[in-house]
């Protein structure tokens, strides 16, 4: 093989073992380099200025690489004289004849110098060994296979991946040519903006900048979804100073929200942005700006009354307050006026409970100018002022109302926390009535007697009326016979004449004053009306009151059945029930003695504690005829006509007067109608007439009171003593069986120690029976007929035969 030949080849073979050298090294950097800035940018998303200087600082190395490890390799010269060099050491055997013979056969100096024929020879060893030898041991390709090899993985890697993430491949190529393209994530936020009451501001934020106009001091909701991957918590980084970090929230049908963060109380603007997972960039970044929010800058509320009022009343109730909240009667209305500073599209109110379903919300009117204040309720006007009026606001029910301002805004949002104020209707002011009732049996004989009804209420308001309905009964029956009959009559003026200013003190000082009013009614009013007053026959009356409510008027009623009886069947009467009457007091009679010393016994240990009072005298007797005086005595001052004559008779067979007949009762009747003539005149004269009341003749006196219903009015002890009658009898009555379980108890008693706290109930227990023994025949106050009065009294005169006997055994 010729020299020439062997080089050509072995200059080629060098060539490209350089080249895939260097073309190898270069790819595999190029990769690995492409591998890590699409990593960085992947995990860090670089900004665009990172992604230009990263082209400036790997563009030039990279072009330098490639001159250095491919273009500068493939543009070295190599002479034959190198190549000869390195075929020479690659074959020792040679021995520098290949070199020599090569110069030689290039050199024309040297073969003109040299015999033709030795160089001849020369050529041809040189040839003859050539042929034997290859050039593959003159190169090493194994560096260069390795270098091309890897260059070739990694090319095969990168073009792979670009073919299996075409997407994302494109999108790394224009990012790192500093385009903008975003990086898709695993995790993408998307917000959405609120206020409190859920109303949405903006929906479905996703890039970019979002401007944001709140009013101040209202709320912002912030509700963030995660698509994607849906980390633990999401950071919301509010100015790039303060850090909010909002764990995942369970997701609810109403909401497919993932975090919840509420910025409260926004006095001023800012900016916040959301961090979750792998969306950390300032996107959506949302800048929040603030506007004044309308304000409520003076308020008062007129009051007018209920129209049911006094004028007097009327006049006091009605009132303006610097404020919303209102306390007046049920029935009456309130006007409310406010000044609004800010922009204000309407204002709204509602009322809650609604005092009906036609309230709801009403829309206030709004002022064209700006009214003038109630006098002391003053305010300075200034500009940007707005007016608005909610008339005929309703104060009804019994529980506290509230109302609802909302003012919106320009915008036509309403506030987060509306104006409320309290309207609180007082009913307890209003005029509640309580109606008793105060009679006798009515007789024939007797066309004044006399029945009363007492109205009373607390505070400053009238009664509106009182009304007497008579109905007759059937005799011992209480069912109807005829039709009702109606005797309205006006209730008498109170006890005191209305005094404004001094309501007004006592209102403030939250005091209650108690007034009465009496309505009057005649056996010959009722005769007039046509209700029948016949011996014989019964008559129902019902007394009514009635207040001024004006939503649904209370009324209060007392009633009392009055049989008319002829004063002879009432003798007669009393003529058959005496011998019973007698023979109760023999019983009682009989325990005297045991009772008496008993009651030495108990005085001799406590002293003055006991005190028998009238039931005993100085010798220790029993002196039945003064207790029964007594009787007598109370039975005038606290029962009516009827009773007295009952309580008589008792009297006059219990003292064992022979003159039982008919005729001697009549001539008591006489002597008793001949006192209530008397009384009568001492009428004129109030003083005498205070003296007859002090005495305890009531009955009488309210007869004559009859004529002149201002002096009952004037006279309030009429219905007290009444009362304090009742009251005495009820007091013995429960003493009794008292009594009787002391009495049970000492005798029981085994301790030594425990007889004297024993003994002192006892002896406290016989003390008030004793006092009121006497009093419990007086006390029979209203009765459907004289039989029950004769059965009522026998039934006291038992009940007190066995208290004798209770404490006759109590000795032992």
């Amino acid at each position: 093989m010729k020299p020439t030949l062997l080089l050509g080849r072995l200059r080629l073979s060098i060539r490209a073992l350089y080249l895939l050298h260097g073309l190898g090294w270069f790819l595999a950097f190029a990769a690995g380099l492409l591998a890590v800035i699409y990593v960085g940018d992947r995990m860090l998303d670089y900004p665009r200025g990172v992604r230009l200087l990263q082209i400036f600082l790997f563009g030039p190395l990279a072009v330098y690489l490639l001159w250095r490890w491919v273009l500068a390799p493939a543009a070295t010269p190599l002479t034959d004289d190198d190549l000869a060099v390195l075929i020479e050491r690659s074959h020792p055997e040679l021995r520098e004849r290949f070199i020599t013979a090569l110069q030689a056969a290039q050199d024309p100096a040297i073969a003109k110098s040299a015999h033709p024929s030795l160089l001849a020879q020369v050529q041809r060893e040189a040839e003859g060994l050539l042929a034997k030898i290859g050039i593959a041991r003159a190169l090493r390709p194994k560096p260069a296979l390795y270098a091309s090899g890897l260059g070739l993985g990694a090319l095969a890697l990168l073009a792979l991946g670009a073919w299996s993430q075409g997407e994302l491949a494109g999108i790394f190529a224009r990012r790192l040519l500093a385009q903008d393209a975003p990086w898709p994530r695993r995790t993408e936020l998307a917000l959405v903006l609120k206020d409190r009451q859920g109303e949405v501001l903006l929906e479905t934020v996703l890039r970019g900048e979002v401007e944001l106009e709140l009013p101040r001091t209202s709320s912002l909701r912030v509700e963030v979804r995660a698509i994607g991957d849906v980390p633990a918590e999401a950071r919301f980084v509010t100015g790039g100073a303060r850090l909010d970090k909002v764990s995942r929230q369970s997701q609810d049908e109403q909401s497919s929200a993932h975090f919840v963060h509420t910025y409260r109380d926004i006095a001023e603007g800012f900016e916040f942005w959301v961090e979750s997972g792998d969306d950390v960039d300032r996107e959506p970044l949302v800048r929040v700006t603030t506007y004044p929010a309308p304000v409520v800058r003076t308020l008062w509320s007129r009051v007018e009354p209920p129209s049911y009022l006094p004028a007097p009343l009327a006049r006091a109730a009605a009132k303006a307050l610097p404020h919303g909240n209102v306390s007046a009667l049920s029935g009456s209305r309130a006007e409310l006026v406010l000044l609004v500073e800010g922009e204000t599209s309407r204002a709204i109110a509602s009322l809650d409970p609604q005092p009906d379903p036609s309230w709801g919300e009403r829309e206030l009117e709004r002022l064209k100018e700006l009214p003038a204040a109630p006098e002391g309720l003053g305010f300075q006007a200034s500009p940007g002022l707005q007016a608005f009026r909610l008339a005929d606001l309703p104060i009804a029910g019994e529980s506290p109302l509230q109302l609802r301002l909302f003012l919106e805004d320009k915008k036509g949002r309403r506030p987060e926390r509306p104006n409320v104020y309290v309207i609180t209707p007082q009913v307890d002011e209003l005029p509640s009535a309580a109606v008793r009732v105060i009679g006798s049996p009515l007789r024939s004989v007797s066309p004044q007697a006399l029945l009363l009804a007492v109205a009373e209420w607390s505070d400053d308001h009238d009664v509106a009326r009182a009304t007497w309905t008579a109905r007759e009964d059937q005799l011992g029956a209480r069912e109807a016979s005829a039709a009702a009959r109606a005797l309205e009559r006006e209730v008498l003026e109170a006890t005191r004449a209305f005094d404004e200013r001094e309501f007004l003190e006592r209102r403030g000082q939250r005091q209650r004053t108690s007034y009465r009013a009496v309505v009057a009614v005649e056996l010959s009013e009722l005769a007039g009306a046509g209700v029948p007053t016949q011996p014989g026959s019964a008559v129902a009356l019902l007394a009514s009151a009635t207040d001024r409510r004006p939503e649904a008027p209370r009324v209060d009623s007392a009633s009392v059945t009055l049989v008319v009886v002829d004063e002879r069947e009432l003798l007669q009467r009393l003529s058959t029930s005496l011998e019973e009457i007698r023979a109760e007091a023999e019983q009682l009679r009989s325990g005297e003695q045991r009772f008496l010393a008993l009651l030495e016994e108990t005085r001799a240990a406590f002293g003055d504690a006991v005190t028998p009072g009238a039931w005993t005298k100085e010798d220790t007797r029993f002196d039945r005829a003064e207790a029964f005086a007594e009787a007598r005595r109370l039975a005038e001052r606290f029962s009516g006509l009827a009773q007295t004559v009952v309580l008589n008779r008792v009297g006059i067979g219990l003292d064992e007067r022979e003159d039982t007949s008919a005729a001697a009762a009549r001539a008591e009747m006489r002597e008793t109608d001949a006192l209530q003539r008397a009384l009568r005149a001492l009428v004129e004269a109030p003083e005498s007439a205070e003296a007859a009341l002090e005495a305890g003749l009531e009955l009488k006196l309210l007869d004559a009171l009859s004529r002149d219903p201002r002096t009952v009015s004037e006279r309030p002890p009429v219905v007290a003593l009444l009362e304090i009658g009742r009251d005495f009898a009820s007091l013995a009555l429960r003493e009794l069986p008292g009594a009787q379980e002391a009495a049970r108890a000492l005798a029981e008693v085994e301790q030594p120690e425990a007889v004297l706290p024993a003994l002192e109930r006892l002896l406290a227990a016989q003390r008030r029976v004793c006092e009121t023994a006497a009093r419990i025949c007086a006390g029979l106050h209203r009765w459907d007929s004289f039989e029950s009065i004769l059965l009522d009294f026998k039934r006291t005169l038992d009940n007190f035969l066995r208290f004798r006997r209770a404490f006759g055994d109590s000795d032992k």
